[in-house]
């Protein structure tokens, strides 16, 4: 099949640890609204289809066996680990699924056509894969179409006759179509044993009616035409009258369909009848009188419990409320006897005191009364002159306070009036002494300091030259790529460098093509590592001269003893006011990305490559750098007088050895990047005369690029074959047991950098297993974090690479491998820097 696209229809098999990931079986391919049979010899020897992405909305919408119709293609990425016989030719996504209409194709099922009132097949544990089927009988043709269901309670397949509308003449209730073996032949498809009827109105055509109608539905027929003809309800009288006026309706079926009806509405009324003679007969009879009055006695209580509750609560409410004023009128008699009992004690004790009382006459009280109020008259006039005299006290107290207190403020201000005197004489004299001094050296200065400036530009390197002109690194980019299907996009970006390198002689799968392109897209600055050879900085040159950002790329030679800033950019001279740029180009570089179009769609990327970057401490040239490497950081770096915005579509790629003549990096460093480990031969050379040359799609937009390869804007999840394996991975470096040596610790940046590269790598890496992506970023995030020594941290790496090993991830088992064997013989000391 030469075509990139076509369409099968296939169910579904299973799914792998990675639920967007499954398998499904193509039955039929459709090639011009025809069905052909999928076989082994002419689809795929796997007789499967790989879906890469979205098989979850696959299991979410289809049952198992349930057919359906889906988009497929060639595989573009076979890979030489996985066996040509068991591996998928075509490949598919969930999203392009589509439901089968009902009418397309309906599953033949071989068996007897059960009896119309009990529609349940003797097939145990069968389930047909379409939403119509046809029963083919042995001997009397072909019934159909039916839907069908599963009956919970015995595991088995029931039908029921189709009540949505189906082309060609109406069926009446009950009614469905009868096909002989040579109709059922000429719509017949077959796939694996399994047969198909092929479009519901091709298959009807010159179709008998067979009438399968049940009991049911044979006394909803009737009993709707029964109303035409005014009778009320059904009774033995009045079904003969039926009978005379059904027999002359004029449709076949009505009278055949009558005669059911008749009987079963005689068997009805008799059996009614039966049944309430019966029933009365046997109530009436003494041993039914003794069932109802044995029913009434032992239910008696029952009867009664209601209404005995109901007054129940009526009568304790009463009774309570009678209780508590009973309380309350015997507490209140009580404390009237006290009161009675002490009113008496105190009339039979003030009757005794008066008694003792002298006899005193009505002229000596007068006279006793006169004497108290002369004398209470004479002390109130006493008390008010004693009042008077201490407020006059108070007043004269109050008045020598506040003299004193003017006395010694004022001998204060006097004070402070004769410092401030002294003080402006003071100050008038050393004025005139500085006026007399400025005005004597001001020439000489002035002439001091055009003499020395020549000096101090010479110091700083200033020539007095003009500044370099600004480079031109505006492109146009390609408007016209749409990236709508991110899964698609990101295999034609890979193709089409994959082969943009290879005509270049340059051999490079497309994983580590995939894996360059997302790490320089998700982090600021990618380190690529390793001896020297490796092709470190040929692939950085290769990565932007094959998207065309030729012009885009700075390429910088880091040099020993770069201390600050104004090794790599230049730095601000007060002296002459100006900025002065280093020769690396950095400034002039940023300045003309300053000229990029507002728009961010309308960018391309940026790169600037600092070659043996840990020459010298790159903590210290690239500190102005350092708060960008997180995406929240701010993008403005100071330079003199002058912000300068860094746009988001510029990355720093740096290379990087580890011998005797490069700095460490700092743990801040490693927390920040990831680092891409290059071998000798990782880049093959190659005869580019044999090499096809597909379509040039570059360059394009950093907004594509951002979409494809980028960091989301929310922090995605590991999925469900990931997560158990990283926390395995994050256990092992963070156990705190001494008997493993000093912990690793894997920063929340660095967890939110493993989540973001797996999600945009898992869709393409994980063709080959559900783990490959996290291989690859635990490899370039994780692994750079290991740095420890003795025979305890040993055992902390070799319980490590055993979870490696269980997991497949063979990428960092075979690198944590090498650390070990290097580790083991220096004296017990790992790194990640072991080459």
């Amino acid at each position: 099949m030469e075509q990139e696209y076509f369409s099968v229809i296939a169910y579904k098999l299973y799914s792998k640890e990675n639920p967007t990931h499954g398998t499904i079986k193509p039955l039929f391919t459709v090639e011009n609204n025809r069905l052909i049979e999928a076989t082994l010899d002419n689809f795929c020897t796997s007789g499967k289809v790989f879906v890469a992405q979205s098989y979850d909305e696959i299991d979410r919408k289809f049952g198992q066996d349930e057919l359906f119709r889906i988009s497929v293609s060639r595989s573009s990425v076979l890979s030489d680990k996985v066996d040509p016989t068991n591996a998928c030719k075509y490949v598919a996504t969930g999203k392009n699924v589509e439901r089968l209409p009902a009418r397309l194709l309906m599953q033949v099922v071989n068996c007897e056509l059960p009896n119309c009132n009990n529609r349940i097949l003797s097939l145990y544990n069968f389930i047909p894969s379409t939403k119509y089927i046809f029963i083919r009988t042995a001997k009397n043709g072909t019934y159909g179409p039916f839907e069908w269901s599963i009956n919970p309670n015995e595991n088995l397949l029931e039908i029921s006759i189709i009540t949505s509308p189906i082309p060609g003449p109406t069926l009446e209730l009950g009614q469905i179509y009868s096909l002989t073996n040579e109709q059922v032949s000429k719509n017949l498809v077959h796939s694996f044993g399994i047969d198909f009827l092929y479009e519901l109105s091709s298959v009807i055509q010159g179709a008998a009616f067979y009438d399968y109608a049940s009991d049911l539905d044979i006394i909803h027929y009737c009993g709707k035409i029964a109303t035409t003809f005014k009778t009320n309800a059904l009774e033995k009288k009045t079904l003969k009258n039926l009978d005379l006026q059904a027999k002359s309706m004029p449709k076949k079926l009505f009278k055949t369909r009558w005669e059911r009806f008749s009987t079963l509405s005689y068997d009805l009324i008799n059996s009614q009848e039966d049944v309430v003679r019966q029933m009365g007969e046997f109530l009436n009879s003494d041993v039914g009188g003794l069932i109802i009055q044995s029913h009434i006695e032992k239910n008696v209580d029952r009867y009664l419990k209601n209404e005995i509750e109901r007054k129940k609560d009526e009568i304790v409410a009463k009774t309570n409320k009678y209780n508590e004023d009973y309380r309350l009128a015997n507490d209140r008699l009580k404390e009237l006897q006290a009161s009675i009992r002490l009113a008496n004690v105190e009339l039979e004790n003030a009757r005794e005191e008066k008694l003792k009382l002298p006899q005193i006459t009505a002229a000596q009280n007068e006279t006793r009364h006169a004497e108290l109020d002369g004398l209470l008259q004479k002390k109130q006039i006493d008390l008010a002159k004693l009042e008077d005299a201490i407020k006059q006290r108070q007043h004269f107290d109050s008045q020598l306070a506040n003299l004193e207190l003017i006395e010694k403020k004022t001998k204060e201000a006097d004070q402070k009036y004769k410092d401030a005197i002294r003080k402006e004489v003071e100050m008038k004299r050393i004025i005139e002494d500085l006026n007399h001094e400025y005005s004597r050296s001001d020439d000489a200065i002035v002439q001091k300091i055009v003499n020395m400036s020549p000096i101090v530009k010479t110091i700083n390197g200033y020539s007095g030259m003009p500044s370099k002109e600004l480079p031109v690194v505006q492109i146009d980019v390609n408007a016209e790529f749409k990236s709508s299907n991110i899964y698609e996009s990101q295999q034609q970006v890979c193709a089409a460098i994959e082969s943009a390198m290879a005509l270049k002689g340059r051999i490079v799968s497309q994983l580590d093509i995939l894996n360059l392109l997302i790490c320089t897209q998700q982090s600021f600055i990618t380190y690529l590592s390793g001896l020297p050879g490796a092709g470190k900085t040929s692939i950085s040159r290769l990565l932007a001269n094959v998207q065309n950002l030729g012009p885009r790329l700075n390429e910088i030679s880091v040099g020993r003893g770069w201390t600050s800033q104004k090794d790599l950019i230049g730095f601000y001279n007060p002296l002459i006011s100006k900025f002065q740029p280093s020769n690396t180009g950095m400034y002039e570089f940023l300045q003309a990305l300053r000229n990029d179009p507002i728009d961010e769609s309308a960018h391309a990327m940026a790169y600037v490559l600092l070659d043996e970057a840990n020459l010298s401490p790159i903590e210290h040239y690239w500190s102005a750098f350092f708060g960008m490497t997180d995406t929240d950081g701010t993008r403005t770096i100071t330079l003199g007088t002058d912000d300068l915005a860094i746009p988001r579509s510029l990355r720093f790629l740096a290379t990087i050895n580890h011998d005797g003549t490069t700095e460490p990096l700092s743990a801040r460093a490693i927390d920040r990047a990831p680092f891409i480990v290059m071998e000798s031969g990782d880049l093959q050379i190659e005869d580019s005369a044999a090499i096809k040359e597909v379509a040039n799609i570059f360059p394009l937009s950093f907004s594509d690029m951002d979409k494809l390869f980028g960091n989301s804007t929310s922090v995605p999840l590991f999925n469900e074959s990931e997560e158990p394996v990283f926390k395995k991975i994050k256990q092992v470096l963070t156990n705190p047991s001494s008997e493993k040596g000093r912990p690793i610790t894997i920063s929340v940046r660095k967890e939110y950098a493993l989540r973001q590269y797996c999600n945009k790598a898992r869709a393409l890496m994980n063709f080959e297993g559900d783990l490959v992506s996290l291989d690859y970023a635990i490899l370039q995030f994780v692994l750079p974090l290991i740095r420890g020594s003795g025979t305890k941290f040993a055992k902390r790496l070799e319980e490590l690479k055993l979870v490696f090993v269980e997991q497949n991830l063979q990428l960092s088992s075979r690198y944590l491998e090498r650390m070990i064997n290097f580790g083991a013989s220096e004296l017990h000391s790992y790194d990640f820097f072991c080459w």
